[in-house]
């Protein structure tokens, strides 16, 4: 039941914003999409009724930061401000908030770190015990949906440009570099719009669960998010079909473990 009450504050948080704004409605689907996907993970792996419904309470606050973050700056760029930061803030300020989380002040820490860890390049080497747990099954949870949005949402809300500016882009050296060790792709690393393109796509590389691998092929993401945005350069569209073969053979290799 205690998810019902989060859930009621959250619905109560969101009149502050404007739901027709393209960028606040892709957060909120999102946020729900991954209640969604956490509840799939954590059916897969049989945890107790009472881890799921935490598990499921991080999910829907995972992104409570991101609504203040485009009201003041209309943008997804955590350059600007990071959003977990500002999430955990949020839900400290809010009394709405404070007064469910201070109900159980150790799964208010577990909220907290997992919020705080849900979009670093790596998870906090201090989060130990069910902390990282919960930690590993946020950001699981989050790049599968990412996964699944950037395969329908307009460029001009993924990206803040058109489709054929992102074909018209080029792969950095590093990026593709990055991308065929199989590894997660720093931002401050992207230069191009198909550089952010890739990671996002590399996200598969970072992912904690046999479930979530099981996930991505039943959805068909990879190939999926390749064929979006073919390269019209013959020289980076090389460099796409290396990096879209590593990639599924890549998952071949995690589903096979």
């Amino acid at each position: 039941m205690e998810y019902k009450k989060f859930r009621t504050a959250f619905d109560n948080y969101l009149t502050n914003f404007d739901r027709s704004d393209p960028k606040i409605a892709l957060k909120i689907t999102h946020t729900f999409a991954v209640v969604d996907c956490m509840d799939y993970l954590t059916a897969a792996l049989e945890l107790p009724a009472d881890e799921r419904e935490l598990a499921c309470i991080i999910a829907l606050l995972h992104d409570i930061g991101r609504f203040a973050q485009l009201a003041r700056f209309d943008s997804f760029s955590d350059r600007n401000i990071d959003h977990a930061v500002l999430g955990v803030s949020t839900l400290a300020r809010e009394p709405q908030f404070q007064k469910l989380l201070h109900r159980e002040k150790l799964n208010a820490q577990i909220i907290k770190e997992a919020i705080l860890n849900h979009n670093r390049y790596q998870i906090d080497p201090t989060v130990k015990g069910p902390a990282l747990l919960y930690a590993r099954l946020i950001r699981d949870a989050d790049k599968l949906d990412n996964l699944r949005n950037k395969q329908t949402e307009k460029p001009e809300v993924l990206l803040d440009a058109p489709a054929e500016a992102i074909g018209a882009s080029r792969i950095s050296p590093a990026i593709a570099r990055c991308f065929l060790e199989g590894r997660l792709i720093p931002r401050d690393l992207r230069e191009t719009l198909l550089d952010r393109w890739a990671s996002y796509i590399a996200f598969i590389f970072d992912l904690n669960f046999q479930a979530s691998f099981q996930w991505i092929a039943e959805k068909q993401a990879v190939p999926r998010l390749f064929a979006r945005f073919r390269p019209a350069d013959t020289q980076t569209f090389c460099t796409w079909q290396k990096m879209e073969a590593f990639a599924e053979s890549y998952l071949t290799r995690q589903l096979k473990k």
